[in-house]
């Protein structure tokens, strides 16, 4: 092949995979969009559908908002061992999902196996970065 059709081969495959991530990029702001608006229904339903760890990360978030504290547990522990840039959000919001089922128990059993998980969580959050926030959610924790 002569250097032009492989330039030109090239280039266009450039172009090709510039419009994929750009319509990525726009898809997953609309996605983003949907939680900003307090549309968590839609939100979870198409962060869900992708299977990047962002995407699985947010859609828990969309779970906790609807309140499936169950579900969003699940979903944010599977990433609890994936190479994640936001693990001490990671944690934190696992804490707080603890937390949240926590709350709804009857069972003084399963209500400090749930105290003690969250506690837990929140010393992984601390350790990954220390934020005031997770520190004063902590202690409020401590105190019940």
């Amino acid at each position: 092949m002569n250097k032009k059709i492989i330039f030109i081969i090239v280039f266009i495959w450039l172009l090709l995979l510039n419009f994929v991530n750009l319509y990525n990029y726009f898809i997953f702001e609309q996605i983003n969009k949907y939680y900003d608006d307090w549309k968590y229904d839609l939100s979870y339903k198409n962060f869900s559908q992708r299977k990047d760890v962002i995407s699985v990360f947010n859609s828990s978030n969309s779970l906790y908002k609807l309140k499936k504290y169950e579900e969003a547990l699940k979903s944010y522990l599977s990433l609890k061992n994936i190479d994640f840039p936001y693990k001490n959000i990671l944690f934190y919001n696992i804490w707080n999902t603890y937390y949240r089922i926590w709350e709804q128990q009857k069972s003084n059993a399963k209500k400090y196996w749930y105290y003690e998980k969250a506690l837990g969580y929140y010393d992984k959050s601390l350790w990954e970065k220390y934020t005031k926030d997770a520190k004063n959610n902590y202690d409020f924790v401590k105190s019940k």
